[in-house]
């Protein structure tokens, strides 16, 4: 798979994370890669703290190491790296998943940057 150098961009409209799911909302920064693969053209767009989130904790190349693909990968990486660090985690609130927790981005900007 080859890839585009990424971009940094500013949201006009809301798009949604590839790595999270949550929402980007306009004026915010985010992370536009493209890659290509036999010949297909693939676009993903992410918040900078999810990208930052997985690059400084990928160990794997196409995530065979840690998962079956990217996405589960990265709920992988939020369950080991953000929910500890979370003042939910112990609570009767926490969703278990880090997707539906609405404390686990404010976590993971504060551990990993990004916030616009």
């Amino acid at each position: 798979m080859e890839y585009a150098q990424p971009k940094i961009r500013t949201a006009r409209k809301p798009r949604q994370c590839d790595w999270c799911l949550d929402t980007i909302e306009p004026g915010q920064k985010y992370n536009h890669l493209v890659s290509f693969e036999c010949g297909d053209v693939y676009e993903w767009n992410t918040h900078i703290h999810c990208q930052n989130l997985f690059e400084a904790n990928r160990h794997c190349d196409g995530c065979e190491g840690i998962a079956s693909d990217c996405q589960s990968c990265f709920l992988w990486l939020m369950r080991v790296k953000v929910c500890p660090e979370c003042y939910r985690k112990d609570s009767n609130e926490c969703p278990k998943d880090p997707r539906k927790c609405c404390s686990a981005q404010g976590t993971m900007e504060r551990l990993y940057g990004g916030k616009s």
